[in-house]
């Protein structure tokens, strides 16, 4: 059997290709990033310009954790916002995040400021990752950032691929494990 490494999203788990995903509850469409997804072996990162790394950098301090909306149930049509899988899906100054609760997440697109982590960096939550999407369970912290990539090669040797994320609502390929 094959190791898995957890992708977190917004403080969730989100299912990917092989998995479910939680329905965002303002438009019914599965959003990877309002959920928590089991990842094959590798993770999910990547960028256009070529796998970054955490390059024995120290592990981040952890953040507020996310999914800290105070187990409010609004979805996020009703908070005024969109759905998201990552914060490439939201405006400049918005960063994805899960509104919700670490049972109930709802991951929206809220104003905030953008971790700075490229694929391959450490991270302990996705407030570190610039994509939002912190693979739990890959590199020497809690976890690496994945990020958008086209092809494997642009992809950290921690997560070695580049793939789609079933039901994540997005085109956008990802660094995995």
């Amino acid at each position: 059997m094959m190791p898995r490494a957890t992708l977190v999203l917004a403080g969730a788990l989100v299912a990917s290709a092989c998995g479910t995903s939680a329905d965002d509850r303002s438009t019914g469409v599965s959003s990877g990033a309002a959920t928590t997804s089991s990842v094959g072996s590798g993770g999910a990162s990547a960028t256009s310009g070529g796998a970054g790394g955490a390059g024995g950098a120290s592990c981040p301090e952890p953040e507020p954790t996310s999914g800290s909306g105070g187990g409010s149930t609004l979805a996020c049509n009703e908070r005024g916002t969109i759905p998201c899988f990552s914060s490439y899906q939201c405006a400049d100054d918005e960063r994805c995040e899960n509104v919700g609760t670490a049972d109930d997440p709802i991951v929206c697109c809220m104003k905030g400021p953008r971790g700075q982590g490229k694929a391959g960096a450490p991270c302990a939550s996705e407030f570190h990752c610039a994509s939002s999407l912190c693979i739990e369970g890959v590199g020497e912290c809690f976890g690496s950032c994945s990020d958008r990539c086209n092809q494997d090669s642009q992809c950290p040797p921690s997560l070695p691929h580049c793939i789609l994320i079933g039901f994540s609502g997005t085109d956008d390929k990802f660094c995995s494990p």
